[in-house]
Formats: structure tokens, sequence, C-alpha cells
């Protein structure tokens, strides 16, 4: 059985303990980031605080260092975020941290009659066969957004949030790399692997809408 990481843990054990707060909601979340549950609590008019747990599989395809590679995504969020409502009202500004848990599958196969750049070096798609590898994220990320609070206030009821911000996730953690044709020198595969380190994502975009309950 996994076990949860530190962060995700940590966003967990707040979920279960929030719901004895005064002014407690619960609810699930859609968006980039995922599927999941979040729950808020608000100290006044202006601060709040929420936390959540949202995952996600996908597919898509991605270009590193001039390469197609066709990606297969797993990624787990826990984030604990602080709500300033500067005015009072809807309108939110939100900081944060995050227990970001990233795993990206990918592959590319090259076609034949061609030359395809890995590493220094130049490899017909015989050589290389199939390109096969990971791309990990395990971290602790900054979060920066705003959004739009019509959750109900001073009475129970259901309400609907919205948010855009971004994660700052940096360089992946590890990144592993592996040709199946066998002609490929491993100084080349360990110099693509850096290629594709620099050509990474630095930040993730995380745009989403839930639906909650006061209690």
């Amino acid at each position: 059985m996994r076990k949860l990481a530190p962060g995700l843990a940590a966003v967990a054990l707040f979920i279960s303990g929030a719901a004895s707060a005064t002014d407690f909601s619960l609810g699930g979340r859609i968006g980039l980031p995922g599927i999941g549950i979040e729950a808020a609590t608000r100290f006044s008019d202006h601060l709040g605080l929420r936390a959540s747990l949202t995952g996600l599989q996908y597919s898509f395809d991605f270009t590193y260092d001039d390469v197609d590679y066709d990606v297969e995504s797993s990624v787990t969020v826990g984030s604990l975020l602080l709500d300033v409502h500067p005015m009072g009202g809807k309108f939110r500004i939100t900081l944060g941290a995050s227990s970001y848990n990233g795993q990206y599958d990918i592959s590319a196969a090259p076609s034949a009659g061609f030359l395809y750049s890995v590493g220094n070096n130049s490899y017909t798609a015989g050589q290389i066969g199939t390109l096969n590898g990971n791309v990990e994220y395990r971290k602790t990320a900054p979060y920066l957004g705003v959004g739009w609070d019509f959750m109900a206030r001073k009475k129970s009821g259901f309400g609907v949030t919205v948010d855009a911000g971004v994660y700052f996730i940096g360089k992946p953690n590890d990144v592993t790399l592996t040709a199946s044709g066998g002609g490929v020198s491993a100084a080349d595969l360990a110099q693509e692997r850096e290629n594709i380190k620099d050509d990474a994502l630095v930040f993730d975009l995380a745009v989403g809408a839930g639906i909650y309950y006061r209690f």
C-alpha cells in the first residue's frame, strides 16, 4: 500500500480536523490540477484558509530537446492556501504551498530514413530504436493565484469558487532515459537527460472550479 507523502499527509490532516471550525465548508473541485476534495475555513471577511487534495492521469504530446514524445502523466497535488480578500468581497488573492508529485512517462519512436540528434551526436532510427524515459517531480511548490468565492457566508448553504493560478515546480527532481536500439552511447543518453531536464516545465497552470457546502 502506497503511503502519502508528508505534504499530502499534512493536507489530509487539515481536511479531517478543519470540520470542527465554526466556519467550515467542504466540497469537490475539478480543473487542470485534477479532481479532488477541498476544505476551507474563514477567519474573517478578509482572511481564509483552504486545503485541497487533487489528482489526475492524462496523456499528451510534448517536445523535449526537439524530439516529439508521447507523455503519460500522473499528478497528485496537496495544497495549503491562504486566501486574502482585499475588499472583503468575492475576489481573493491566494498564496500557498503545495506538495507536487508528478510522474511523466515519455516515449518516442523515430521514423526510418532520418537522422536524429541524441546528446551531442546524430543517430539513425535503427540505432535509437525507441526512446523511453521518466520525468519526475517530488517537491514543495509555491502557489500564487487569484479567484472568486461565491460561497455562502454567515449561514449554511452551497457555494461556488473559481481559481486561476500557477504552481512554481522548478526543474524535475529526476529524469531517466533509455534507447532500445542499443546504438546510442551512454554519454549521449546522459547528455540527453540533462537536455530534457532543461526543457521540462518549471511551472504548472492551475485553473479550476468547485462546488461546496458551508456547514
